[in-house]
């Protein structure tokens, strides 16, 4: 489903909302988008295309300032990776934490 479709997706009930939500937010599509993202940006390197940001500067010849923004998007990817193992860490030890007080106190 195009953005435009998904745009224009009728959500007249909450229950349709969410089944649709649902459909698009799974841990493995995040996971592929990274990767998919990470695959655009080397096909882009190796083509000699650039991703750039445009920031309004009034300064400017063209009151436009162009930059190479190839850096921050793979430091944010980064981050983001890192950010989703630490968060599965913690997941890990609350888990345990949480296993480990049930058998202490004979919760059942």
């Amino acid at each position: 489903m195009s953005l435009f479709q998904r745009e224009f997706t009728d959500f007249s009930s909450k229950k349709g909302y969410i089944e649709e939500v649902k459909k698009h937010n799974h841990k493995e599509d995040e996971i592929d988008r990274l990767a998919e993202l990470e695959k655009k940006m080397e096909m882009k390197k190796r083509k000699g295309n650039q991703l750039c940001w445009i920031v309004y500067n009034p300064a400017s010849e063209y009151s436009y300032d162009i930059e190479d923004a190839m850096e921050e998007v793979r430091w944010m990817v980064f981050e983001i990776k890192r950010l989703k193992n630490e968060n599965r860490h913690y997941k890990e030890f609350i888990n345990e934490m949480k296993n480990q007080m049930i058998s202490e106190f004979d919760i059942k």
